[in-house]
């Protein structure tokens, strides 16, 4: 809830504490408008009041007496106790001051050009701030720097060590046993009050003379012994050492007791005097006037509790404030020096509030008509007539005429208008938004709360409109992204700093502002791209798997004895055996789980037996003939098995020697790795510990020979693969030896085309023996020199 001036408790007010306790009341001339107006918000005082103290303390000799107002007087600036004098008492001190001004001026004239019909400025420089310009001896300040023939500016420090010299050249004429200034001399030496030096602390010692008595509190030490943990006290005058605290100790603590207790007597008196004691609001602001307990004035607002000295901008230019505490200070003063009752003060007070408080009765009066006051005193006091002289009241008289005139539809869609022409932003409170529209016209069509409440309804608006906006453009520029990676043609494997590196620069990928939210874009899209890659090599994965089924399925002789390792040779040819997502191990598996489902006989054997079962039922007539066949038929059965396992041994072997490559190539995939290394990856394959199981009966041994066989075999494959890029590289001519020794750059040029082919790259895990080659190639092509022109070789088969 908004806190309004009406309820505003002014003993809870407290002034702002960044004021002197001595600091005057607000100046009203600062704002007058016939008077010039410098920058208030610039630190410095352009203009000063009676008693106002000047920001930096000047040094330098201040002279003249000044009745302006405006003026500061020397007693306030400086030092005003400088110490101990040396001037007679039987001079006059106007004299004095004149002897003080006379050395100065000639001071002056010895270090710059200083003429007597010139004026002298001081140039003082503010902290962080814009600097001000004192007159030397009219003490008057300005902002703006003094122009003209006559005009001589110095800096503050020059003038301040010009100021010092003159107070040591006074009080070395002090020092004469017969000090004579202007004729006088002899006497007891005082100081006027308002002579001032170039310092608070510039002044030399001067002896004291023969009466003068020391403190005896000064002659006593305190000192701590550690022995016995007790103070004790030392006099360096009699050399007394006592353990009881002196007399005069004790009496100076008390003295500084009685002095803090009465500092702190004023201090709260001081606080008391600065509450606030009496307020009035300032129509159609959410200031307030405050009047504290000593007389001073500052500005509070109850919304912002906020509180200034100066006037708030809001306030500038207005004159029913200016009349407020130009009205309410002659009451305080009248108060203050006793020249009305109380009753009759009460009165005053009364009228004055009613004179300041523009309310809704103004505007039904006529223009002409006048409402007089009769105070006790006998002044009559017209009021509204001066008031609605006011442009500010005679506005409001306008702007209520209007509202009559317009219903509050259209003022409202009026009003919604003017706020969205002025940009009032909705992020913004409505008491910083107000300085945008305060002066428009259009202003005034509402009341103060029909403007809040259309202002909270705007700020409704607009807040969801700009949501709406902004998650619109977000989408766009979300899906815009999207597009971006699509046309990067994105990888699984793709990186985030290797994208934003590449697309830093495109607008799309700029229109996502927040970098973890690129990110996160784009690591869904990789995340998506892998789910569907997965998904697609699933897909092909079970493809293969129901091709490779329908492969067996058209072999009618498997059985459920059948063999994996005869069988896969009468396929080894069809596409559907071969196919890059089975592995050996899947086929094999997938082998075996359908045979489970098969009888131990095949179809054709079934139906062979019992072909040959109807023979021998024909052949009944011959059971003799049939017995003998039989013995035959089982002799040669046991021959055949004899021989069919001999070969099915060879057979094994074979097939052995045939899976243990198949395995070397499906796991080495380094050809420089030595046969302990291999071995460890080896032996957790399954098909390596059936080689080493009867009736193949692969020893080790015969295993690491037939690495080293296929090693051997792979590696130079390999290398005469290299050999062969080597020659197909047109590159690489018989120069390039001398080339390469000369410039390293040709032998650079060379590897990046090799590095592009595979047959190079292949090489990474021997590039010994890569090089080597290398070597060997381009020293070979160096020796041989440059081909044989075409014609040559012509010209000899032509001889032949």
């Amino acid at each position: 809830m908004r806190y309004s001036p009406k309820t505003l408790d002014i003993r809870d007010l407290k002034a702002p504490q960044n004021l002197h306790p001595s600091a005057p009341m607000a100046d009203v001339s600062f704002f007058n408008n016939n008077a010039p107006r410098p920058n208030i918000r610039q630190r410095g005082p352009p203009t000063f009041n009676a008693g106002a103290r000047l920001m930096p303390t000047h040094a330098g000799p201040v002279y003249g007496n000044n009745s302006n107002p405006n003026i500061i007087q020397p007693s306030r600036i400086g030092n005003s106790n400088p110490g101990p004098s040396t001037i007679p008492n039987n001079i006059n001190p106007v004299e004095v001051q004149e002897k003080q001004r006379e050395i100065f001026i000639k001071l002056v004239k010895e270090r710059i050009e200083y003429k007597d019909k010139d004026e002298l400025w001081v140039e003082i420089s503010q902290l962080g701030g814009k600097p001000y310009y004192f007159h030397a001896f009219t003490k008057q300040s300005v902002w703006n720097k003094p122009e003209g023939e006559n005009i001589v500016i110095i800096d503050q420090h020059e003038f301040k060590k010009i100021g010092e010299e003159a107070g040591r050249r006074l009080s070395e004429l002090s020092k004469q046993n017969s000090p004579t200034i202007n004729g006088y001399s002899g006497g007891k030496i005082s100081q006027p009050n308002n002579i001032i030096y170039g310092g608070t602390n510039n002044l030399p010692p001067v002896k004291p003379s023969n009466n003068t008595h020391l403190d005896p509190c000064l002659f006593w030490k305190e000192y701590f012994d550690k022995n016995t943990n007790r103070a004790y006290y030392y006099n360096i005058k009699t050399t007394e050492t006592t353990w009881i605290k002196p007399p005069e100790l004790v009496e100076k603590e008390l003295e500084e007791k009685r002095r803090q207790e009465e500092e702190r007597r004023l201090e709260f008196e001081r606080k008391k005097t600065n509450r606030a004691v009496k307020t009035l609001p300032v129509k159609g602001t959410q200031w307030t006037v405050v009047w504290t307990g000593n007389g001073k004035v500052f500005f509070h607002n109850p919304s912002t509790r906020q509180s200034l000295w100066e006037r708030p901008p809001e306030l500038f230019h207005r004159e029913d404030v200016d009349q407020m505490i130009n009205n309410e200070s002659l009451i305080n003063n009248k108060i203050s020096n006793g020249e009305s009752s109380n009753n009759e003060n009460k009165d005053i007070k009364d009228n004055v509030k009613e004179c300041l408080v523009v309310d809704e009765q103004i505007t039904e009066e006529p223009a002409t008509k006048k409402k007089k006051i009769n105070n006790t005193n006998g002044i009559n006091t017209i009021v509204p007539a001066k008031l609605l002289d006011d442009p500010s009241v005679q506005k409001e008289i306008e702007a209520q005429k209007t509202r009559e005139q317009l219903p509050f539809e259209e003022r409202a869609r009026i009003f919604k208008e003017m706020m969205l022409e002025k940009n009032v932003s909705a992020a913004s409170i409505w008491e910083k938004e107000l300085a945008k529209i305060v002066n428009d016209e259009r202003y005034l069509l509402l009341n103060k709360d029909e403007r809040k409440a259309e202002y909270d309804k705007y700020v409704k608006e607009r807040l969801e409109i700009e949501r709406i906006e902004r998650k619109k453009k977000h989408k766009e520029a979300v899906e815009q992204f999207e597009t971006l990676l699509e046309e990067a043609k994105l990888t699984h494997k793709s990186l985030y700093p290797t994208f934003a590196a590449k697309y830093s620069k495109d607008e799309r990928f700029k229109k996502i502002e927040k970098t973890r939210e690129r990110e996160e874009i784009f690591n869904n899209w990789v995340k998506s791209i892998a789910n569907q890659e997965k998904e697609e090599k699933k897909k092909l994965k079970q493809d293969a798997k129901s091709s490779f089924i329908e492969l067996l399925k058209e072999h009618k002789s498997l059985t459920k004895n059948s063999k994996w390792s005869v069988f896969k040779k009468s396929i080894d040819t069809d596409s559907r055996y071969f196919n890059t997502y089975l592995s050996s191990d899947i086929r094999e598996e997938l082998f075996k789980d359908y045979i489970k489902t098969l009888s131990s006989y095949s179809q054709s054997d079934a139906e062979e037996e019992d072909a040959r079962l109807d023979r021998l039922k024909e052949k009944s007539s011959s059971q003799k003939a049939l017995e003998e066949r039989k013995k035959i038929v089982e002799k040669e059965k046991n021959e055949m098995a004899k021989d069919m396992k001999h070969s099915a041994g060879a057979l094994a072997r074979d097939n052995a020697k045939r899976l243990w490559k198949t395995i070397l190539v499906e796991k080495i995939k380094k050809y420089d790795i030595s046969w302990h290394d291999a071995k460890k990856i080896l032996r957790d394959d399954e098909r390596t510990k059936d080689l080493l199981i009867p009736p193949v009966g692969m020893i080790e041994r015969k295993l690491e020979k037939c690495f080293r066989e296929w090693k051997d075999e792979a590696t130079n494959k390999l290398l005469n693969n290299f050999k062969e890029l080597l020659r197909e590289t047109k590159i690489i001519t018989y120069r390039s030896k001398r080339l390469a020794e000369e410039n390293e750059q040709h032998l650079l040029d060379i590897l990046s085309i090799l590095e592009k082919d595979n047959r190079y790259l292949i090489l990474n895990d021997i590039p010994m023996k890569r090089e080597k080659i290398f070597m060997e190639y381009i020293e070979k092509l160096d020796k041989h020199g440059p081909p044989p022109p075409p014609t040559s070789s012509e010209n000899e088969s032509s001889k032949k």
